[in-house]
C-alpha cells in the first residue's frame, strides 16, 4: 500500500476523544484487506504507518498523538502495547547478574472478555505441543458493563511516540470536569509536557511523505480546550496551511454534585466551550461539534434517536462508537484509492462559505436499504441525517454538503464534486458495541464465530444556517453569566477583557449564520 503523499495525523485530547479514537482505529484495522481478489477501496496508509516491532516483524500503527492523564492508560503500556507481560525473575537475574532477587509488581489490571480470549489464542498458537485447534474469537463482544477506559477498547498497537501523558506533577489533585482552559494553557507551557508532545508530533510528521492535514479531536468543556487551542497555534506556526478538521466533543458528565456545584461547572463548561470554538474557528478549516446529546446546558438529558441503532446514549463506550462510525464515514473521501487526487482541502472547498467554518455532521448508520434504485437526490430525501450536533436537526437549508456513501457501487451514481461513493462496507470490529440490529448486518450473521460484521452507511458534513441554533444557544447561555462575579466560579482564571473578547467572537460566529447574510 502507498499513501501517495496523503497522510493525515490524528490528535486526541482527553478521555472521550480517545474513546472515539480507539473505536475509529479499530474500525480501520477491521477493514484491512489482504485478499487480492477483494481489494480494499480505502487507502489505510493515509492514517497508518508501517514499521517494525521489537521482534523485527512488520506492523501498522496509527499516525496518532493521544493526550490524557496517566490513570486513563489502565492496561495500556506507555510504549503502546496492551497488557505487557512483565519479565520473569530468571530473565531479570540474567540481566542484573543478581542471585537473590525480590521482584515487586503492581497488580495487573483485570482483562475484559475480549483480551482474555486474545491471550488464550496467543498461548495456544505459541505452544508447539498443543493440538492444532484454532481458537476463534467471537464476532461480538458486549463490553458495555466492564469497560471504564478507552485503553480497554483499543485493539491496535500504538507506537511509543503516540502516547503523551500529562505528568503526575501537573495533574495531581486536578479535577478535570471542573478545570478551565487556563489550566490547559499552563500544562501546555510546562516543559515536562510541551517538549514531549512536540517531539512526538515531530516524529509522526517526519514519518510522512506529504501531510495533507490533521484530525484534532478534543474535549471542549475543560482544560483540554486550552491545550487544543495551543496545539492549533503550534500546527499553524509549524505546518502552515495544512488542512485541519477540529472535532470538539461534549462529554457525558455524571451530575452527582449538588445544585450549586452543577451551576459552577456549567458556567466553567460554557466559558471553556466559548474559548474552544472561537479559537478553533479562527485556526481550523472546519469545526464539527460532536455529541450524542440532542441538547446541551439544560437540566435534563435527551439523546439523539438513531433510527437504525439500539444504543444507550449515556454510555461512553456506546456513544463514542457511534461518533467513531461517523468520523470513519466523513473522512472516507480523502482516503479513497479510486480518487487519489482528492484531499482534505477539496472537501473544505466544497463546504467553504465566507466566515462559516462551523459545520454539522450527520449520519445514517447503518444504512437501511440493501439496494438503491433511485438517484442521490431521492436518497437524501428518503434518508434524513441523524445529527451529531446538538440543537441542529440537519433536515433543511443544507447550503453545501459533502456526502459519503459506503457499501454501494460508485458507477451507480453520476460523478459529483460533493458525492463520494465506495463499494466497501464499513467493517465493524469485535469490540464495537452490540448495537446494530440483525437485519442490517450484511455479513454472515448466522455464525456467532467467524467473519467480522459489515454494514453500509451514509454521512454528510453540512454547512447549514441551522448551525445558528447551536451558536445562538451558546451566546444566550454566555450572556447569562455575571461577569462581575466570574471569579467565584472559575477561581480568578480569567480577566474581564478576555472574557468580553471571547463573547464578541462567539457572537460574530453566530451572526455569520443569520438568514440576512443570504439576502
Amino acid at each position: 500500500m502507498t499513501s501517495q503523499g496523503k497522510e493525515v495525523v490524528t490528535l486526541q485530547f482527553g478521555k472521550f476523544p480517545n474513546f472515539v479514537g480507539a473505536h475509529y482505529f479499530n474500525i480501520q484495522t477491521a477493514g484491512f484487506s489482504f485478499n487480492p481478489d477483494f481489494p480494499a477501496d480505502v487507502n489505510h496508509d493515509v492514517l497508518f504507518r508501517e514499521g517494525k516491532s521489537d521482534s523485527g516483524s512488520f506492523s501498522y500503527t496509527p499516525r496518532l498523538i493521544a493526550v490524557d492523564l496517566e490513570q486513563s492508560l489502565h492496561s495500556l503500556s506507555k510504549t503502546g502495547l496492551n497488557f505487557v507481560t512483565p519479565p520473569s525473575t530468571s530473565e531479570v537475574q540474567d540481566v542484573t547478574q543478581v542471585e537473590a532477587l525480590e521482584v515487586l509488581q503492581n497488580p495487573q489490571p483485570p482483562k475484559n472478555e475480549y483480551f482474555e480470549d486474545v491471550e488464550k489464542q496467543s498461548s495456544a498458537q505459541e505452544n508447539p505441543n498443543a493440538m492444532q485447534v484454532d481458537l476463534l474469537l467471537k464476532t461480538k463482544y458486549d463490553l458495555s458493563t466492564t469497560v471504564k477506559s478507552w485503553s480497554e477498547v483499543l485493539t491496535v498497537n500504538l507506537h511509543p511516540r503516540s502516547i503523551t501523558m500529562i505528568p503526575k506533577t501537573l495533574s495531581s489533585g486536578l479535577d478535570v470536569p471542573k478545570s478551565t482552559c487556563k489550566t490547559g494553557d499552563d500544562i501546555w507551557k510546562n516543559p515536562s509536557f510541551n517538549d514531549d508532545f512536540e517531539d512526538n508530533l515531530r516524529f509522526q510528521l517526519e514519518a510522512c511523505d506529504i501531510v495533507q492535514g490533521f484530525h484534532l479531536l478534543t474535549e471542549c468543556e475543560n482544560l483540554y480546550s486550552g491545550m487544543s487551542n495551543r496545539c492549533l497555534d503550534y500546527l499553524r506556526d509549524e505546518c502552515g496551511k495544512k488542512s485541519i478538521l477540529t472535532v470538539p466533543i461534549f462529554s457525558l458528565n455524571e451530575d452527582e454534585e449538588d445544585g450549586l456545584e452543577i451551576r459552577k461547572r456549567l458556567c466553567s463548561n460554557l466559558i471553556n466551550t466559548g474559548f474552544c470554538l472561537s479559537r478553533s474557528s479562527e485556526l481550523s478549516d472546519l469545526v464539527a461539534p460532536f455529541s450524542t446529546l440532542s441538547e446541551l446546558w439544560g437540566d435534563g438529558k435527551e439523546f439523539q434517536d438513531f433510527k437504525t441503532l439500539k444504543y444507550d446514549g449515556s454510555s461512553c463506550y456506546q456513544s463514542s462508537a457511534v461518533m467513531a462510525a461517523c468520523l470513519e464515514l466523513i473522512s472516507t473521501p480523502y482516503r479513497l484509492k479510486r480518487l487519489p487526487g482528492v484531499r482534505m482541502n477539496n472537501v473544505n472547498e466544497v463546504l467553504s462559505l465566507p466566515g462559516r467554518k462551523l459545520v454539522g455532521a450527520g449520519v445514517v448508520f447503518p444504512f437501511p436499504d440493501v439496494k438503491i434504485d433511485y438517484d442521490i437526490l431521492e436518497l437524501l430525501k428518503r434518508h434524513k441525517y441523524r445529527s451529531l450536533c446538538p440543537f441542529v436537526p440537519l433536515e433543511s437549508t443544507l447550503d453545501t454538503q459533502s456526502v459519503t456513501l459506503r457499501g454501494f457501487p460508485h458507477s451507480q451514481f453520476p460523478s459529483s464534486p460533493a458525492l463520494f461513493v465506495s463499494s466497501c462496507n464499513v467493517r465493524v470490529p469485535r469490540t464495537f458495541p452490540d448495537i446494530i440490529p440483525h437485519e442490517y448486518d450484511l455479513s454472515n450473521s448466522a455464525l456467532y464465530y467467524g467473519r467480522l460484521r459489515e454494514v453500509s452507511g451514509l454521512s454528510g458534513l453540512c454547512n447549514t444556517r441551522e448551525m445558528k441554533a447551536f451558536t445562538d444557544k451558546l451566546v444566550e447561555k454566555l450572556r447569562q453569566i455575571n461577569v462581575g462575579k466570574i471569579s467565584s466560579f472559575v477561581s480568578n482564571d480569567f480577566e474581564r477583557p478576555e472574557l468580553v473578547e471571547m463573547m464578541e467572537s462567539v457572537e460574530e460566529i453566530s451572526a455569520s449564520y443569520d438568514i440576512s447574510m443570504f439576502l
